[in-house]
């Protein structure tokens, strides 16, 4: 059965390669047609959403300095915004909502993520997302689904945020720190693909998409470095003050710290999708793709 997608968020980086992702690896057996519609200046609000089965909703204020000011701008795009299209999307009969949400939602977790780990978001970000989340799960019905997907870091070709900032160090860093940590990450392909799959079958309720491998930033800052013909030096001459910075610092929390989805985890009302069925590109081929 043909199923008609609509992305809200034109510009985003995940909708926009979700949308390639689709064209380029399911073009001949898929049965999914994809298009994408601006979120600013009310653009979705003049398409039709009868005319569409599913509604990915990818747009999201992202990627900046929270300040106090900016309060309820996150507020506007990252939960009232969802609700307004997810309201409009159900009473125009389409099947399935699907929101991106993040793994912020649980807040500075130091480890590991399980059925027990509380909702505990500290950032703008991370509030405002889960705000929509219970919102969104009040409107979900057996002829509306709503499906929620909780990525953690995401990376590839392009990638703006934290990987991209990696990326740039590599380039000129020839010295790294030697931390032991774990962490889930995502690349934007095997995230399509998860996705991809929620629309074929359907799903429904929480999704947490990861890497099969958990990562090790030493690791991923090496292989950076080796794709671009680069040696690097590992010390551990700088981890005592690193782990105090972790405590102290969001930023070095994210790139040292260890907060990962433990993989034998159930989660109530979980999407049923095995991780080994979405990962179509490796941890080695993700560093070149």
């Amino acid at each position: 059965m043909q199923r008609k997608v609509l992305i809200i968020g034109e510009h985003s980086y995940i909708g926009n390669s979700f949308k390639q992702y689709v064209t380029q690896n399911h073009s001949i057996d898929s049965e999914i047609q994809v298009e994408t519609v601006g979120a600013k200046n009310g653009q979705w609000e003049k398409k039709d959403f009868s005319q569409y089965d599913v509604i990915l909703h990818v747009a999201a204020i992202v990627h900046q300095k929270e300040k106090l000011d900016k309060k309820q701008l996150y507020i506007d795009v990252n939960t009232k915004l969802p609700i307004l299209v997810a309201k409009k999307a159900k009473q125009a009969g389409v099947k399935q909502f699907i929101f991106l949400s993040t793994m912020s939602v649980y807040g500075n977790v130091e480890g590991a993520i399980t059925e027990k780990t509380p909702l505990k978001p500290v950032t703008m970000y991370g509030k405002s997302k889960l705000l929509a989340e219970r919102k969104l799960q009040e409107l979900s019905s057996e002829q509306f689904k709503v499906a929620i997907v909780r990525p953690p870091m995401v990376y590839g070709k392009g990638c703006p945020g934290n990987y991209a900032r990696l990326e740039r160090l590599a380039k000129y860093c020839p010295v790294f720190p030697d931390v032991d940590n774990k962490r889930s990450m995502i690349h934007i392909k095997n995230l399509c693909e998860y996705l991809y799959l929620i629309i074929g079958r359907e799903e429904v309720g929480i999704g947490l998409p990861q890497n099969l491998f958990l990562i090790k930033t030493t690791d991923l800052f090496c292989k950076i470095r080796t794709s671009l013909s680069k040696r690097t030096y590992r010390t551990s001459l700088f981890n005592a003050i690193i782990f105090l910075l972790i405590k102290k610092s969001g930023s070095f929390s994210k790139m040292f710290g260890s907060c990962y989805y433990q993989k034998n985890a159930y989660f109530e009302n979980q999407i049923k999708i095995g991780i080994k069925e979405y990962q179509v590109v490796t941890y080695e081929e993700s560093i070149y793709k």
